[in-house]
């Protein structure tokens, strides 16, 4: 027989615990726990069972050392599933996640977003000024880059996440220096200079500005790369400023040499089809300077008054709608996730089955609500890759709660990048729908995990323990009426 015995306290000393009062005997004494129980410190028997699409199943963590290769770790991981799979007829192995996966994604992100750089750079200044002087610009992208790599080899800096949101962050700045020497460049060869006079003319003229204009981002990086923060943003301002020095060496340096050499500047004969289109161009350009632009900035210059009241105005109202609420404001806000957790703690005490019991009727909500997308969806593509069921842990990071009352299921999608129609969101909140209240719950929650924290923490005091239960079942009754709160975890 099992007697299970709540209190009101926390304490986890086996003597300490000894001294809970039971009960007051008739001569006036206590009845201490330690009067009935051998109390001794043990590890404690905390029920562990996990599952699989309903099927028994055993995690595996496999972690990497620093100086490890997370691409070869992905890769011989993968063959072993392979072989382990074709030996073994009544297992299955299978990865749930694979970091590699997301690092690809990453690089992916970075190759498209600088071939968009380099085609927009390629017919940009192809078009209103010269194709070659245009392929020139572009290539100080890459050099920019194959510089900033031999750097970091040197610091010992790898291919990672951190790394590749400074390059995803520096791609879109490295050629604004390029661009801003080459067109100068441009029109002092225009004004009849030879190329090499228009290249070291019109470099020096620029050097000042754009040294000036990119240094100041390098400084702007410099702080970052010195914080102490355990080297979080260490990498991504070496990768900043590694190529943001770079383009400075290759505008400066590289480029002038290259269109005062090559036939960049070179005056082209023919193709009159070209001169039309860039004819038609430099018109427009002209309309816009002379009648748009040249009329919008003699008025304002004419009336100062305007200038200077209309960046009020337009601050004030913006302001005005922040603060009103019809501009949402977020420090940090939500990304969308390719895993989520339906989160579940009973009162303690309760039993590992009935806590199964309740995660198994999650799970078919879960399948339930998979099932109706794919039939708005008209695809057989299962959003829902796998859903893993877990007993003796509610699936939080760090100061999870364990035990028997205590439970969650992850439930694993398909890269949701791939997905426009339906958001990792809507799914969450169809599936937290389906399920309902659980009002017998201490906590229950349906969402991916939030790195920044809770978006909001509240914390009663008090002395009373009565009047801290009543003022918690107040608080929670109030938060309950409002519709925009959801996975409310009261403890």
């Amino acid at each position: 027989e099992e007697i299970r015995i709540r209190a009101n306290s926390r304490e986890n000393a086996p003597e300490e615990i000894g001294r809970i009062i039971l009960r007051a005997n008739p001569d006036g004494s206590n009845l201490l726990l330690r009067d009935i129980a051998n109390i001794s410190l043990k590890f404690a028997d905390t029920p562990n069972s996990s599952f699989s699409n309903d099927q028994r199943a055993v995690s595996i963590n496999v972690e990497k050392l620093p100086e490890e290769d997370l691409q070869k770790i992905s890769n011989f991981v993968g063959e072993y599933i392979e072989e382990f799979n074709a030996e073994n007829e009544n297992f299955e192995l299978f990865a749930s996640f694979d970091f590699n996966d997301l690092l690809q994604q990453r690089v992916g992100l970075l190759l498209s977003n600088g071939g968009v750089g380099l085609l927009l750079v390629l017919l940009g200044l192809g078009l209103f000024l010269s194709l070659r002087l245009s392929f020139w610009v572009a290539i100080g992208i890459p050099i920019s880059f194959l510089g900033m790599f031999i750097i970091g080899n040197l610091v010992g800096i790898t291919i990672n996440m951190l790394s590749l949101f400074g390059m995803i962050l520096v791609v879109g700045i490295l050629v604004d220096d390029g661009i801003v020497i080459a067109e100068n460049i441009y029109t002092h060869s225009e004004r009849g200079k030879n190329p090499v006079q228009a290249a070291v003319d019109g470099t020096m003229e620029m050097l000042p500005s754009v040294f000036t204009s990119v240094t100041t981002t390098i400084i702007a990086f410099i702080p970052l790369m010195l914080l102490d923060n355990n080297g979080f943003t260490t990498e991504m301002a070496i990768v900043v400023i590694g190529c943001l020095a770079f383009s400075l060496v290759e505008a400066f340096f590289v480029l002038p040499s290259h269109l005062a050499t090559g036939q960049a500047l070179q005056k082209k004969e023919g193709k009159p089809k070209k001169d039309r289109i860039r004819g038609g161009l430099d018109k427009g350009i002209k309309y816009m300077r002379d009648r748009v632009y040249g009329k919008a900035l003699s008025f304002l210059i004419r009336y100062k008054w305007v200038s200077f009241t209309i960046p009020i105005a337009i601050f004030m109202m913006v302001f005005g709608l922040i603060q009103g609420g019809l501009i949402k404001t977020t420090f940090f806000p939500s990304i969308p996730f390719d895993n989520f957790n339906v989160s579940l703690v009973l009162k303690p005490g309760t039993r590992e089955g009935i806590t199964e019991d309740y995660l198994k009727r999650f799970e078919k909500a879960v399948w339930e609500v998979n099932q109706e997308i794919s039939d708005e969806r008209d695809s057989d593509v299962s959003l829902i890759k796998t859903v893993d069921r877990n007993v003796g842990s509610d699936g939080g990071r760090g100061s999870a709660e364990r035990g028997g009352h205590t439970g969650h299921l992850q439930v694993n999608l398909i890269d949701m990048e791939e997905i426009e129609d339906i958001s990792s969101f809507e799914i969450a909140g169809r599936i937290r729908k389906r399920i309902g209240s659980v009002p017998e719950a201490q906590k229950f929650s349906v969402g991916g995990q939030n790195r920044f924290g809770n978006p909001f923490d509240l914390a009663l005091l008090g002395s009373n323990l009565e009047n801290l239960m009543a003022a918690k079942e107040e608080v929670k009754a109030e938060i309950a009426t409002t519709k925009i709160t959801k996975n409310i975890d009261f403890k």
